[in-house]
C-alpha cells in the first residue's frame, strides 16, 4: 500500500492513541450486541406473526436495520484507529439509530428497547474514538 493510499485505512501501530484498545472493546461489544438485538429482532418476525402482514414486514425491517447498524460499524473497527472516508457516515448512521431507539422507549418500553439504547449510545461514543475518520 502506498504512502498516499494509507490515511483511508487504519493508522500505523505507532501512532494507535493511549486508551484505544479499551475502546476499541467497548465497541467491539456494543456492535456485536446490537447486531445480536437485530438479528433476534428478525427471528421473532416470524415467531410472532403467522401471516406475511404489514405489521411483520414492519418488525422484519427493523430487525434488518439494526443488523445493518451492527455490522456496520464491525466492519470498520480495526486494530488501529480507522481513517475510511466512510467514518463519516458510519457516525450519522449511529446517531440516527440512537435516536430511533430512545424514542422507540415511548412505544416499547421493554428491557430489549433499554438495551438496544444502551448498546447504540456505546457505539457513538466508543465510535467517536475508535473512528476518526480521515485525517
Amino acid at each position: 500500500m502506498t504512502d498516499s493510499a494509507s490515511h483511508f485505512t487504519h493508522d500505523a501501530e505507532d501512532v494507535v492513541p493511549a486508551g484505544y484498545a479499551g475502546w476499541r472493546r467497548v465497541h467491539l461489544t456494543a456492535s456485536w450486541l446490537v447486531t445480536g438485538v437485530g438479528v433476534a429482532h428478525c427471528v421473532v418476525a416470524w415467531l410472532l406473526h403467522d401471516a406475511w402482514t404489514a405489521e411483520a414486514v414492519w418488525f422484519l425491517g427493523t430487525g434488518l436495520g439494526i443488523v445493518f447498524v451492527g455490522t456496520l460499524n464491525l466492519a470498520h473497527i480495526g486494530l488501529s484507529p480507522c481513517r475510511m472516508p466512510t467514518v463519516r457516515f458510519v457516525h450519522w448512521v449511529n446517531v440516527f439509530y440512537a435516536l430511533f431507539a430512545i424514542a422507540a422507549l415511548w412505544a416499547v418500553p421493554e428491557p430489549q428497547t433499554v438495551v438496544l439504547v444502551i448498546t447504540l449510545v456505546a457505539q457513538v461514543v466508543a465510535g467517536r474514538i475508535t473512528l476518526p475518520g480521515p485525517g
